[in-house]
This record gives structure tokens, sequence and C-alpha cells, in this order.
């Protein structure tokens, strides 16, 4: 024994064998440095990936080099936290524990000069021992919490609920007694002018409601239901409502309508991605509330799966190689609206739009051109024109219009820009065009006479002239002339309605119609006066400036330019060549193709990687189901969902709900949406309020104003008696019934999101992030041990050290440092 250290001489080793060689291995230095190294250099690559450089500046790390993440790839497919729960992980840190175990209890005694390295030791194996149950029990995803519903019951009993977010809408009741509810404006701040509660703010929610009798609003209160009461139009354009107690002298106009704010109770979180794969595909049969979840196993997260190329579109890129997935998807649940029947998931994109493209097949006459516009000075604009629609027919700015000519004549008349009256009496041969403009009409100019025809006994003048009129899916146009017959006392007089459709034009008289009144066999239609002929040419209805006429031959097209002061301009169109309009090369107009017989096509278009934003993550990603069920198997695109939210009544701003619906070959009719595995929260919870803490000046609706967000939460277990609400923050979670609740995202204030919708103040929900912390204690209690292992190794240990030094050379005599020389 060394008496200056305490260690036993070392004694030469006899020939081990191989269990010894592999115990030495475990007990040596060597592999626990290689170890190390290897989880550095794997911890590395999840974490930060693959640096590669991509040009010759170097030196530039966003220039010139480019990052690849290896879990992200096909094959890997793995969050950060998965790549950190991957077996070759746990078998690194499995051997680094062993090496640990075994050079502690082989190479290092157990005596008083070692206890620090044996305690650090002990707190790195128990810090291991919590990370194996913090990450292997680990539960993490987030819940909206809506502020209030309102809890609708109309006089028949029937009972609806409606999320408290504006915009959302509800009906109730029997078309003899039907009512429509509608969330029209939420006051996150209403201030209560009452003596008892006055200066407090009130969280106040306005109901319209129509129903048999009109509409009246009802403003609802969260916290004092005593100040509930109606607002009733009032007749004044300046002030549209009053206050209904002040009108009728009652608070509430209809008793038989009862309404309240009442706590919407989330009993669902939602796994978060970000930890593990959590898909999951909710269906259920087209007129049920509930969705029913089918977990799914083996879906990726990061790359596109796409089963064939023809079933996507790929925007300025080649078709990309089939990589079909076989996910098959399973029922679970015991109300699955198709028990028995498996779904297979075919592909997956992660970032995709679905898009409608027309192409050539179509059963009808359906034209749709696709033209390019070039104005200089400007970038280009490419249209889709679609001439069978009102809307699609014209371009966005509103200068093209697409039309169909079924014939020649029908194409020329789209060049009339006059209205014309042609007047024939053929026992004569006279004829002749009239240019109908307001002044020669008798609406237009009262005192206009009646212009006669010499060497006959008629004379006309034109009434009034409506063009474009609707008769069932027809659209025509007719002018109006009174004709004279004779003069004096014996002159009898017609009014001619003369269509553009000869087949219409007939004679309207007076007596001929009281004739027909009476006897239904006298006649009142059809053309009186027979020595007269007339025909009406209207103009053609200018609704764009440029027209495109495509027809009457399938690939024939003229573009029609209307002109101010001229005639209009015709021109041929050649598909593929620019048509100048502007005469000065200024304007062109390129058709690159025209398809008479169009039929829509849906798919989705995959989203180029350089134009996807980052923070959208899955919001965009979508799967393709494929399902047997009593006939060919059918297939639909599933799109995602970042919660399941049951119908339209409850939908929460800035988050989808348009359920996919498939018709299967029986008849029966499903929806589906794609989403997150949900898991039943142990007890429900509801959003009491919820407060902003803003910097100095207040909260003006933005961000940078926030200095922290407050969810007021309480629980309950019946939805009857619930707990005190408790604050949750951001960077101060709370805990109830083993998980904990801190503060993940916001409802911030949005203007209208569409014509007809209404804007939000916003805080009307929050979204709660959930998670447990199983093994925190354990990890917290092992760094605390190696703490105080290092704290004896670098304080405590030289201590020791000297003592047993200073004993040794007092049992060999020596009493100073210049005696032990």
């Amino acid at each position: 024994m060394n008496p200056l250290t305490g260690d036993e001489p070392r004694r030469p080793r006899p020939a081990r064998g191989p269990l010894g060689r592999l115990i030495d291995l475990f007990s040596g230095i060597p592999l626990g440095v290689s170890l190390l190294i290897t989880l550095f250099v794997y911890s590395s690559i999840g974490s930060a990936g693959l640096w590669y450089p991509v040009n010759a500046r170097i030196w530039s790390l966003s220039e010139g080099w480019a990052q690849l993440h290896v879990r992200q790839l096909r094959g890997f497919e793995m969050t950060e936290f998965e790549w950190f729960h991957w077996w070759p992980f746990d078998l690194i840190l499995g051997l680094i524990c062993l090496n640990v175990v075994t050079a502690t209890l082989r190479r290092i005694p157990f005596k008083p000069l070692n206890y620090g390295v044996w305690t650090i030791h002990v707190g790195i194996l128990t810090l291991c021992a919590g990370c194996v149950w913090y990450f292997g029990t680990k539960l993490e995803g987030d819940a909206p919490v809506v502020r209030r519903q309102v809890r609708i019951e109309i006089a028949n009993g029937e009972v609806g609920y409606l999320t408290a977010v504006p915009g959302n809408a509800l009906q109730l009741g029997s078309l003899a007694d039907r009512w429509s509810f509608r969330v029209s404006s939420i006051n996150r701040e209403w201030p209560l002018l009452s003596e008892e509660h006055k200066g407090e703010k009130e969280f106040q929610v306005n109901v319209a409601a129509t129903g048999p009798d009109g509409l009246f609003i009802r403003s609802l209160h969260a916290h004092y239901p005593q100040y509930d009461e109606d607002l009733i139009r009032s007749g004044d354009p300046a002030q549209p409502f009053a206050r209904a107690v002040k009108v009728t002298g009652e608070k509430i106009v209809d008793p038989s309508v009862k309404m309240d704010l009442v706590y919407e109770p989330q009993e669902w979180m939602y796994l978060a991605h970000n930890i593990e794969k959590s898909w999951a595909l909710y269906l259920r049969e087209q007129g049920q509330r509930e969705w029913v979840q089918r977990p799914v196993e083996g879906l990726p997260l990061y790359q596109d799966y796409i089963a064939s190329p023809a079933d996507v579109y790929v925007e300025g890129a080649l078709p990309p190689p089939p990589s079909p997935l076989d996910v098959i998807v399973n029922p679970v649940e015991a109300d699955d609206p198709l028990p028995g029947v498996p779904l297979r998931i075919r592909s997956y994109l992660r970032y995709a739009r679905m898009r409608t493209r027309w192409v050539a097949g179509g059963d009808r006459l359906n034209p749709v051109a696709s033209v390019v516009l070039e104005s200089e000075g400007f970038p280009e604009e490419r249209f889709e024109l679609v001439a069978a629609d009102e809307r699609r027919a014209f371009s966005d700015n509103e200068l093209l219009q697409l039309r169909w000519a079924g014939s020649t004549e029908e194409r020329d008349a789209l060049g009339n820009v006059d209205n014309v009256l042609h007047v024939e009496v053929p026992s004569i041969g006279f004829s002749d065009d009239l240019l109908i403009t307001p002044e020669v009409t008798a609406r237009g100019n009262p005192e206009l006479e009646f212009t006669e025809i010499e060497g006959t006994p008629y004379s006309y003048r034109i009434d009034t002239l409506q063009n474009g009129l609707e008769i069932g899916e027809r659209h025509v146009s007719v002018a109006f002339v009174d004709i004279r017959t004779g003069t004096g006392d014996t002159a009898t007089m017609v009014q001619r309605w003369v269509f553009d459709d000869p087949g219409l034009t007939r004679d309207v008289d007076a007596h001929a119609e009281e004739q027909h009144a009476e006897d239904q066999d006298t006649p009142r239609t059809g053309v009186l006066e027979d020595g007269i002929v007339m025909s009406y040419r209207p103009s053609a209805p200018v609704q764009a400036p440029v027209t495109l006429v495509a027809g009457p031959g399938q690939s024939e097209m003229h573009v029609l330019v209307y002109r101010r002061d001229d005639e209009p301009l015709w021109s041929p169109v050649t598909i593929g060549e620019p048509v100048d309009l502007s005469g000065q090369g200024q304007l062109l107009l390129t058709v690159d193709a025209l398809i008479p017989r169009a039929r829509a096509e849906q798919r989705p278009e995959v989203v180029p990687l350089t134009q996807r934003e980052r923070d959208a993550q899955v919001q965009l990603s979508m799967v393709q189901v494929e399902l047997s069920a009593g006939g060919a198997p059918v297939t639909a695109w599933v799109p995602y969902h970042h919660y399941p939210l049951r119908d339209a009544n409850e939908t929460l701003r800035r988050f989808p709900y348009s359920p996919k619906l498939v018709e299967l070959p029986d008849g029966r009719r499903v929806e589906m949406i794609l989403s997150r595995q949900r898991v039943a929260l142990p007890e429900a919870v509801a959003l009491d309020d919820f407060e902003i803490v803003s910097h100095v000046g207040g909260f003006n609706d933005t961000v940078s104003s926030i200095r922290d967000w407050v969810s007021q939460i309480s629980f309950t277990t019946d939805g009857e008696s619930w707990t005190e609400p408790m604050p949750v923050q951001m960077n101060k979670p709370a805990e109830h019934a083993g998980l904990w609740y801190f503060q993940a995202q916001w409802d911030p204030p949005s203007a209208p999101r569409f014509q007809g919708d209404v804007p939000s103040q916003g805080l009307n929900y929050t979204v709660l992030g959930i998670a447990n912390r199983n093994g925190v204690t354990v990890m917290l209690l092992g760094a605390a041990i190696a703490v105080l292992g290092m704290i004896y190794a670098f304080y405590f240990k030289p201590v020791v050290r000297r003592r047993i030094q200073q004993r040794a050379l007092m049992a060999a005599g020596v009493t100073t440092a210049k005696d032990a020389a």
C-alpha cells in the first residue's frame, strides 16, 4: 500500500478469458470516451443536422452552406423527441451507464478519497433513471378552451348550444317556427353602469335572434346575468336599435326564447406532433355531431409520399416518382360508423392546396380559355375564363370576358353597338332602318310625334326598349312600338312588341285583351297588322372592354375590342400567338388554350419547398384515403384540421372546418378529417376569464404591447360544480390532477374574414398547453447528488488527502516536511 495515497500496489494480472476481457472492456476508459464521442455525434446530427458546402463561399454560413436534417429524411421521419428516444440513443445511454457502473465497481475503491466520484456517478445514474421515466411516459398536447357558449331554448323545448365566437350561427325549430341565432358581436370589457357594480368590466355577448315575429338582439353577460336584456329596432336610421325596456317597458321581448351564457367544458387534449407523431382520422356519418377516432400509426410527417403522379398537380416541376404508402387504419372504438372496414392511406402531402383545373372531355359545351395579358410596364397577368359561369367569365380586373357564339350570326351580333328597328311595308316596297336613341322614344321624349309612312295608312312611334329580359332560361330584347292605322276618329292603334327573336313578336290591342278575357277562344297574341313588318336588332351588352368570342367552330376565336367613339374592332385569334389590342404593342393578349368541352378536375397541388411558410408546419397537410365498403374502392383526399371541431356552430377563428364528405357505393355518406390523437382529460376544464398583462400604454391589439397572457381556468368532474378559478400564465404553469397547464396560444383580434362576416375583438378563447412531468423530481435529485459529489471532490477530497498523508508521515516518524525530504 502506498502510505501517502492509500492505494494498493498493482499486481501482474493473469491471462483473461472472453468474459474477463469483456468486463475489462466495459470498465475501461477508452470505451467510455468512445461512447461519449458517439453520443456527441449522434446528438449533433439529431439537433443541428449535417451542414455541407454548396459553393465556394464557405466562410459564409448563410450563403455557402446548406443544412440537411437527417432525421427528417425518408426512412427516418422522426421528430427530435423520437430521434432522442430511438433505440440507438437508448443503447448508447445504456452502454454509458453500464460503463460507469462497471468502472466504478472495479476501478474506484469505495473509501473516503473516492466518495466524491462515487457520489457523482450515483447522481448521473439517478439522473438517467429519471430521464427514462420522464421521456418514457411523456404526454404533451394542447386544448382550445372557449370562454363561454350560449345555451338557447325555444318555446317547443328544443335546446341548442352556440359557441360564443363572433360570426357563429345556429338554427332551431321547424319550418313553421324557425329561429336563427348569430353571435353578432362580443365586448370583452363592457363597462357596467349600475350603482352596485359601477366601474367593473364584463364579458358581454350579443346574439341576433330572427324568428317568426322578426329580429331582436339579446345582450348576455357572463358574470352578471341579471343585466341581460333585449335590443329591438327603433326605426331611427341614426340609431337603428334601442333598449327594449325603454320602448316596451320589458327587458325581454320574447320570454319563450331563453338564452344563458354557460361554460363550454373541454374534455380532451390533442397530442403534439413535436413530441411524437400522433396522427388520427376522425369519422362520422353525415348528420351526426360526435367524431369517432381512429389512431394512425406509421404515417410520415416531413416528406411527401404520392401513390401516383396523376393524383396531384406539381407546379413548375417534373412529376415526382411514385412513392405509395400502405398505412392501414383499423377501427378501435365501438361506435365507429364503418365497423370492420379498414381505411388505407395511400398518399401523404405535407404542404398542398386543393386546386381545380379544366381538362378536355366534358359531356356538354363548357368553353374555358387560359389567357395571358401583357401590359407595358406591368407584370403579366394570367386568367382562366369560364364562359358558362357569370362570375368566372370575367377576369379579376373585369377587363376581359369570354363568350361563346353558337353561330356566325350570333357572333356578329356581339359587334352591334346600336339598337336598330327595321320597318318594311311590302305592298309598296318601303324599307327603313331607324337608329334608336332616347330622343326617338316616347319615354325619352314625351312630345314625340308619330312617323307617317307615305303612301300607306300606317304611322308608328317607338315607346321604349327593354334589352336582356330573362324569360325562363333565355335572355331576350324587345322594342315596344305603337302602330296607328288610319287618321282621325276612325284610326285604330295597337302596340307591337318587336322581339329580337321574330317568333315572339306580337301585337297587343286593349279591345282584343277584353275579348280574350270574356272568351278564351278569342286570340290575344300574334301580329294583327300584317301589312307592316318590323324586326329589332338590339345592341350587344357590353360588359367588358375586351370580349373574347369563341365559336362557332371548336377552335375558332376572335377578340372584340369596344371603342368609345368608333366601331368595335374585330381581330382573329390563334392559340399561342399574341394579339395587339392597342395597335402600338402596349397591350398584348395571348390565348394559351381553349377547351370547348371542359370538365373540372380537382387534385391537390403540391407547393414547392421554396414557397412554403415554415410556421405553417402541418396545417396544409392531407392524406389520400382508400376504403372498400359494399362495392368498388372509393378514394378521397382528406384535409388536416388542427382540432376536430364538431360543427360550424363551434368554429374558432383561425382554425378551419371543412370535413371531407365521402359517398360510399351502398349509399352511405361519411365525413372524415385528419387531425391529432385525442386523450381524455382527468377533469374537464373551462375558461372563466382571459386577461392580458400589457406594457405601459395598454393593449393596442398588437402582440408587441403584451407582456403576458393570463387564463383563469376551472375544473369539474360532473359539469355542474366547478373549482375556484386558478391563473395560468405563459411562464408560470399550474398543476391539477397530475397534469400541468400553461399558456400556449391565444385568440387575437381579427377583421371580417369574408363579405358579411363580423370583426372580432379577440380573447374569446385560449389554447392551453397540457403536459405531465413524471420523473422531474428524480432528475433534480440526481443532479443534486452529482453536484454534492463535485463539491466533495473539489473541496473535501484535498483535506482528506492531506490528513491521510499526515497520518502516514507521523507513523513513519517524520514530523516535518524537511525530515520527509
